[in-house]
């Protein structure tokens, strides 16, 4: 076992408390875009298995309820990533870059333009905008679990037909 000492280039105009601020501010930009992905997949997952139980019910209520689960699933998605995105390259064009992007945008830009320096107080205070915007989409999604998912299956109880999905949370 052999201990390594990580040496600051000595060409760079930045002193090392900046160095660290920026790799723990990058720390928490990268914690913010994993809370996001976390949330964008598990949204996908469920609306994938709404699609399929969807032609299966027979009750025009369990139908309802099961069409209003996806609709709010795809609002939660709508506030984290555009759900339009074609792959065309006028993408950019067509709506504005959601929750993820702006991270992403944000990490980037520290990562690539200051990466010897501390994060300025204007990238700070985007963070702490977007931070709010990723705690509003994360209690909405809580909820959205706790709650749409629980009653959809409560409601289909008397059939085989649950979400698998909503068998993984605490009744």
């Amino acid at each position: 076992e052999r201990t390594v000492e990580v040496r600051k280039d000595p060409t760079t105009a930045g002193d090392l408390a900046s160095i660290q601020e920026q790799v723990a501010f990058s720390l928490e930009l990268r914690d913010a875009m994993n809370l996001a992905v976390t949330m964008i997949n598990t949204i996908e997952d469920i609306k994938k298995e709404l699609e399929g139980l969807l032609p299966q019910l027979q009750k025009t209520q369990d139908k309802q309820r099961a069409k209003a689960m996806l609709s709010s699933a795809q609002n939660i998605a709508a506030t984290l990533y555009d759900i339009h995105l074609t792959g065309a390259r006028e993408d950019a064009f067509r709506s504005p870059m959601k929750l993820y992007g702006r991270i992403s945008a944000l990490a980037s830009d520290i990562g690539g333009f200051g990466v010897d320096f501390k994060p300025t107080d204007q990238q700070r205070d985007v963070s702490q905008v977007l931070n709010g915007r990723l705690r509003k989409a994360q209690e909405k999604f809580d909820a959205f679990l706790e709650v749409e998912v629980k009653a959809l299956n409560e409601q289909l109880k008397k059939t085989e037909l649950q979400l698998e999905f909503g068998r993984k949370i605490k009744s």
